[in-house]
């Protein structure tokens, strides 16, 4: 499915995490005539922390045939502030350049890869046509990988799907962003049921359903273990739980995916991530470095 004619649409990313970087772009490269690439000009985190610049570059690179990468650099470190607030300032310098002769602005995260983009398109297509600012799109929370094709995802507490925002993953160009991703008008919102499924939001109107096969899929926590202790000091979230714990909990799961399951619908609530998870086998199995593979055979 090709983008609309008329719907001039571009998309940004802020580089700092190289894990699924090559796959996200991958999957909606085709959609879009530019992409703006957004990072620290001394290579540090909002924490403080060095950034692995150089393989993120490598990433851009390894996913950028027709050179639709922009790179844009700003001052967005920031240890003595909040998180969050570097974050979504950052976000805004890149949305910002993103919104040049552009009507609507992709902000997928790094680890975040689009099974069906065309799916996505469509849906910014009918929301530009019936006066929405922002596309309000599924995400399947992906909190561990137990083998090839087979994760551990996000659930309800008796199992079923359940899927996240974390904020829209399309808004009109010209956008102002009030945290992180979010930003405050009207949403056209798509689930994979007719009710909400997003446990945040329970009462959310849902406009338009589609199919679990269509969700957008959230690699969040699917990396090496060193790379999630790096993670727990440089992400956006960095101050907000006991990393220590729900690393506990993110091995407990990708070991013993199933009697984790079995424990979700006595779980009670808690602020970790992961509370009710459930086994689930993905069509695909991205690289999480795609310059480090080997070349595909002729």
């Amino acid at each position: 499915m090709a983008a609309p004619e008329k719907l001039r649409l571009t998309a940004y990313v802020l580089l700092g995490d190289p894990h699924y970087l090559a796959a996200s772009i991958a999957s909606y490269y085709a959609y879009v005539s530019r992409i703006v690439a957004c990072h620290d000009a001394d290579g540090l985190s909002w924490s403080g922390e060095p950034l692995d610049l150089d393989t993120c570059l490598a990433e851009v690179r390894a996913a950028d045939p027709a050179g639709k990468v922009d790179v844009v650099t700003g001052h967005f470190s920031a240890p003595d502030r909040p998180l969050l607030e570097s974050d979504t300032r950052q976000r805004q310098v890149a949305l910002d350049a993103a919104s040049d002769n552009a009507d609507w602005v992709l902000q997928l995260d790094t680890d975040e890869v689009a099974l069906d983009a065309g799916r996505l398109v469509a849906a910014v297509s009918t929301a530009a046509t019936r006066g929405y600012a922002a596309v309000d799109y599924p995400s399947r929370w992906l909190f561990a990988r137990r083998s090839a094709h087979r994760y551990v995802e996000l659930s309800s507490r008796w199992g079923r799907p359940a899927m996240t925002y974390p904020g829209p993953l399309a808004v009109r160009a010209g956008t102002h962003l009030t945290l992180a991703r979010q930003q405050g008008a009207a949403r056209y919102r798509l689930d994979v049921c007719a009710r909400s499924t997003d446990p945040a939001q329970p009462a959310s109107v849902v406009h338009e359903v589609v199919p679990l096969s269509q969700a957008v899929l959230h690699f969040s926590w699917v990396r090496p273990r060193e790379e999630m202790l790096r993670k727990s000091r440089v992400s956006s979230h960095a101050r907000d739980f006991d990393w220590a714990a729900a690393l506990d909990r993110w091995e407990r799961s990708a070991r013993h995916p199933w009697l984790y399951a079995l424990g979700n619908p006595i779980r009670r609530y808690d602020a970790l991530p992961g509370r009710w998870l459930r086994p689930t086998t993905l069509p695909v199995d991205p690289p999480m470095l795609a310059h480090q593979q080997p070349p595909a055979p002729l």
